[in-house]
């Protein structure tokens, strides 16, 4: 079988976004280079592991492999001892009457039906070791000159398709996680395009939009558009996005504005601001995006103490006595409900300060009364 080079260049970029495409092009590979496999991986150089495979090994013989003999592969020890962007046969560094006297040969490669090799490998972003493999049965003989050639000329772009892909997974990682997190925030979160169209939205900004109360997340077509409950609040709100989104604006872009409520409640106060480019992982491509911070006004307050504690270090009653001053009480109103003395009270503050680094009550409300722990 001839191989197509340019087919063969474009299935492999098409890998990198669908990795489940090396079904077909490793079958592919390994007939027009008469091969009875092959095998594709990426590790970290320092780490014995691979981090991916891609194969036509059947998941028994791969996790055999993988578990065992990927460590003491002689093909692949010798073979990195060979320069990076050059296909190299397998006889020309390891020879054959030498790889049959191995354990891996004997009790691995002479049962799955390999005995020749052509691989070609390099390193990328100075951090992950790939190579690409084609392995061929003992009556077939080994690869020939022109072989390796045509390897070398796919190699680069087989490089840059696992590279793309790996980006890819990493930025998909990270934008799950970066999710994950948003939804334990009780403050809603929005990202939107310029003209109003919703990239993300996080658990409570969903919440609040699905009342329609002062603001909504409706659908328009395919996508979800945020907007006001009245055409002004609406027309407020685009004009501040498209201002925000926009890369020409200056950095100082966006603002903020209260959406009244229609019920009769306070509301929702909400900061538009531009997101910057190098946070735009949630999105692919990098259009201009803004980022939305919606506040129900009428919503309870988070309980104080076991956010003080959790990020001060303070002590249940240290918490506590911060949380009642945030709340408007005063030392011996604190004292008399707690049952202590404004002694104790006055240590206890004492220790406080120690701790959040202040000298003053007024520097310590400044400080707890700018948590975002709404």
């Amino acid at each position: 079988m001839i191989l197509d080079l340019d087919a063969a260049i474009g299935a492999l970029y098409d890998t990198s976004l669908e990795p489940q495409a090396w079904s077909t092009l490793g079958p592919q590979l390994c007939a027009a280079f008469d091969a009875v496999s092959f095998l594709v991986f990426v590790q970290r150089p320092s780490e014995q592991r691979a981090e991916l495979f891609e194969t036509n090994w059947s998941s028994t013989v791969l996790a055999e492999y993988a578990s065992h003999y990927f460590e003491i592969d002689s093909w692949r020890h010798e073979g990195f001892r060979q320069p990076a962007f050059t296909p190299v046969i397998s006889e020309q560094f390891l020879p054959e009457q030498d790889f049959v006297r191995q354990e891996i040969y004997c009790d691995f490669a002479r049962h799955i039906g390999i005995r020749h090799m052509l691989a070609e490998w390099a390193v990328y972003d100075n951090e992950f070791l790939c190579s690409i493999a084609l392995h061929r049965a003992p009556q077939r003989g080994g690869f020939e000159a022109a072989e390796a050639r045509q390897l070398g000329i796919l190699f680069p772009h087989f490089l840059r398709s696992v590279r793309l892909r790996h980006k890819l997974q990493t930025s998909d990682a990270r934008a799950a996680a970066n999710e994950q997190a948003l939804d334990a925030l009780g403050t809603g979160v929005v990202i939107v395009r310029g003209d109003g169209r919703v990239v993300l939205a996080n658990r409570a900004a969903t919440a609040m939009a699905r009342r329609q109360d002062g603001f909504s997340l409706h659908a328009s077509r395919l996508d979800r558009v945020v907007a006001g409950c009245r055409s002004e609040d609406t027309q407020r709100l685009r004009a501040m996005i498209a201002a925000a989104s926009s890369d020409l604006s200056a950095k100082q872009a966006g603002g903020s504005l209260r959406l009244p409520s229609v019920s009769g409640g306070r509301g929702y106060a909400i900061t538009v601001t531009p997101l910057p480019r190098h946070l735009r992982t949630l999105e692919k491509g990098s259009a201009p995006l803004a980022l939305l911070l919606i506040v129900d006004l009428d919503r309870e307050p988070v309980p104080l103490e076991g956010h003080l504690s959790a990020m001060f270090g303070l002590t249940r009653a240290e918490a506590r006595l911060v949380a009642a001053l945030a709340q408007g009480q005063t030392r011996a109103e604190f004292a008399h409900a707690a049952g202590i003395s404004i002694n104790t009270v006055k240590t206890q503050l004492a220790q406080v300060f120690a701790k959040l680094d202040v000298s003053r009550e007024s520097d310590l409300m400044r400080l707890v009364l700018s948590l975002p722990l709404r």
